[in-house]
């Protein structure tokens, strides 16, 4: 594609965007770029706000954390949990000045944000 004219370049990418076209249409689907590192693969993508917070939980939702719960909500750290927690407590403290913040200012994001995605099972152990 180096040699291409800016005819064919827009030719390419609309038959690209029309071959994705009826992929990215389905609510269940989202494009993402997939990398590994030794074993481990993981996927990098691009979604809204609206997106995340539809879709996307906090670690002290999930049933495996349900029983260790302290009364703010977050996951208590002792030796059952302390290997299975990566997510630091949550601080609600700045909720309203990023909300004011992000409605005011609707190109601006998050920086990336660490996704867990388990089959169905691991809930039900």
């Amino acid at each position: 594609m180096e040699n291409n004219t800016p005819a064919q370049l827009k030719q390419d990418l609309k038959a690209i965007a029309d071959l994705l076209k009826p992929h990215l249409q389905q609510e269940d689907r989202i494009l993402a770029h997939k990398t590994q590192m030794a074993e481990t693969e993981t996927f990098i993508t691009s979604v809204t706000l609206e997106w995340i917070a539809a879709k996307v939980g906090f670690a002290s939702q999930l049933p495996l954390f349900q029983p260790h719960l302290d009364p703010t909500g977050n996951v208590e750290r002792d030796s059952e949990t302390v290997d299975d927690i990566l997510q630091r407590p949550l601080d609600w403290s700045r909720q309203a000045t990023l909300t004011q913040y992000l409605t005011n200012h609707k190109d601006h994001k998050f920086p990336a944000v660490l996704v867990v995605l388990s089959p169905p099972w691991v809930d039900n152990p």
